[in-house]
Formats: structure tokens, sequence, C-alpha cells
């Protein structure tokens, strides 16, 4: 097409009379511009005519809808408004049933095509608090691990190793969350529970991690016997974390019967304290210490007169040292 038609050459771009009268003339139309006039005109209507004609139309003077009827071929490809894609010629891209095969959520990431960027086991520190605080391992009833004295070679931030050696262990209680004890909807506390957390000093009793206490009955004590303090002892149980560096270890013990001794007590409620034998006149006791064996695992072991019995709650080892703070509920282990 031709471009656009040049204005007529006046100072404003427009047709005058003029006036006989004053003797101004009117606007004098030149050839060229006339010329330029009849080829835009021309071009136009080539353009036009060619519409009509591609749109299988012969040219009609008598018609005034030839222009619209090329349009509609153009856009409807016909001469009545396509109702689906396929009559503007567009395909499906894909049928109801193909889609409703689709529509369902897929339950995992490998179903959408997306693979795991890391997988639960490749977590470190995914038994930190496992098995809502319980301690020692998750996988047991009650997160008591069977007695065993292999060597440590798990890395640290695993469910605690430990080694027990006391006649047997067993529940005698567990800290309810929502517990009835205090105002809660759930059933209450057995009173060890309750004599611990009154000896935290610990403000929300009633909710929480869950953990329970658990109470070993020694007997006859063999393992490892050493004189302490004129008593004789013996390992009556111990756990440990395998790490190198400082580790502190941190528990909750009460002794109800004979004594006990915990070789990593250098605190006691979170104070320094030499003394680290606990009797039943003790009540509960927070003992905490530092071990660095540097052997790429260390070890705390409670020792106990023969027949002694005592209670254990919430133990933990800490990476580095955390000695004068007394933990209150479930921590990192």
């Amino acid at each position: 097409m031709q471009e656009a038609l040049k204005p007529i050459n006046t100072p404003d771009a427009l047709f005058h009379d003029g006036n006989p009268t004053t003797g101004e003339l009117g606007t004098i139309v030149s050839a060229d511009w006339l010329n330029n006039l009849q080829l835009a005109t021309r071009s136009a209507q080539e353009e036009l005519i060619s519409l009509i004609k591609d749109s299988g139309q012969t040219l009609d003077a008598s018609r005034r809808d030839q222009l619209l009827q090329a349009v509609k071929q153009l856009a409807w490809g016909g001469n009545s408004k396509p109702t689906t894609l396929a009559g503007y010629g567009i395909s499906d891209g894909a049928t109801k049933a193909e889609v409703s095969v689709k529509a369902d959520k897929a339950s995992t990431l490998a179903g959408y095509g997306i693979q795991d960027g890391i997988t639960v086991s490749m977590l470190p520190r995914r038994n930190l608090l496992a098995d809502g605080g319980r301690f020692f391992d998750p996988f047991t009833p009650e997160g008591m691990v069977q007695a065993r004295t292999l060597q440590i070679t798990v890395p640290f931030a695993t469910p605690m190793h430990n080694v027990l050696f006391s006649q047997s262990v067993g529940s005698v209680g567990r800290f309810i969350h929502d517990n009835g004890s205090f105002e809660g909807t759930g059933p209450k506390l057995a009173q060890p529970v309750v004599d611990l957390l009154n000896s935290m000093g610990r403000d929300q009793k009633r909710y929480g991690y869950e953990f329970y206490i658990a109470e070993l009955r020694c007997a006859a004590l063999t393992y490892s016997p050493v004189l302490i303090d004129g008593k004789n002892m013996a390992v009556a149980m111990a756990y440990g974390a395998g790490t190198e560096g400082p580790i502190t270890f941190m528990n909750w013990l009460r002794c109800i019967s004979g004594s006990i001794y915990y070789d990593y007590g250098q605190y006691r409620n979170g104070k320094p304290m030499e003394n680290r034998r606990i009797t039943p006149s003790d009540g509960w006791v927070h003992m905490a210490g530092v071990a660095e064996w540097g052997g790429g695992y260390s070890n705390s072991h409670v020792y106990a007169e023969n027949n002694s019995i005592f209670q254990l709650a919430l133990p933990s080892a800490v990476s580095g040292n955390h000695l004068g703070y007394v933990h209150k509920a479930p921590i990192a282990s």
C-alpha cells in the first residue's frame, strides 16, 4: 500500500474558498497533489479488491457488504461464526478423557517428576527430639536400648549410645502434654513426674514435649568395680556421644535406695560442686559435666552400690561447654 497522502500545501493544511470581496484567493490545488490523491485512492482500492477477491468473491458494484464478507471469511473461515475450536482450525490440546487421567494430585514429588533434593536419612540431626523427646532410642518401647558393650562408631547427634548393667529397667512415669495434673484435659501424671517438675522449678507444667522417667534396679553390680569415698561401687549404666571435642553431659537423677555416683557431675543444679554422690535425701538433682576424651567418643557413667535403685530423666549429650545450665525440658541429644 502507498504511503499516506500528503496534506494540501497551505499554512494550516486546510482548503480555503477565498474571498473575492477582499481579493483573497482560494486554495490552489496543484497537479502534483491531485496525482498523489489519485495514486493513494487507487492503492487503497487495490488493497480492498485483493481482500475481496481472495475471499472467493467477484466484484459487484451493486453490493455494499463484500468487504464485510471478506473479513468474516478471513476471521471465521466461512460466513458463520464457529462454535468450536476446530471451527477456527485449532486442534484440542487434550480431550476431556485425557485430562481426567492426569487430574489427580500426585502423592509424591516423583509423581510430579521431581527428584528429592535430600532424604530424611541424610539429615544428621533428625533424631534430636525423636519420639517426642523420649530418652535414648526412638525405635524401642519407651525409648530404652538393650545392654551392649560394643565400641561406639556412629556419629554424634544420632540416638544416644548407652550401656546398661542394672538388673532391670522400666518406666515409672511419663510427662504428658496437656496433662490433667495441671488443669489439662489429658491423664494425670505419675508422682515421680510431678516430683521432677517441682524440682525443676518449671513454670509450664501442663504443656511440653513428652518424656519418660526410667527406674533402674541394680542388684549385684560387677562391671568396672571401684572404691569411691570408701564405698564399693560399679557401673550401673553409661551413655555417650561419638564425636571429637568437648561434650557436656546432663541429666536428672534421683536415688531411691543405696547411693549412686555420676562421674561427670561437676555441676549440681547449675552450681559447681565436688560431691558427685547422690542419696535418697537429695531428691531429684540436675547433674552436668564436660568430657573430652579425644578418641572419637566420650562416655558418662552412673556408678551405684549393690542393690541400689535410682531414676533417670532427660539424659542429654550436647556438643561444647554448657556448664551452669539446668535444662527443664528435652533438649537436643
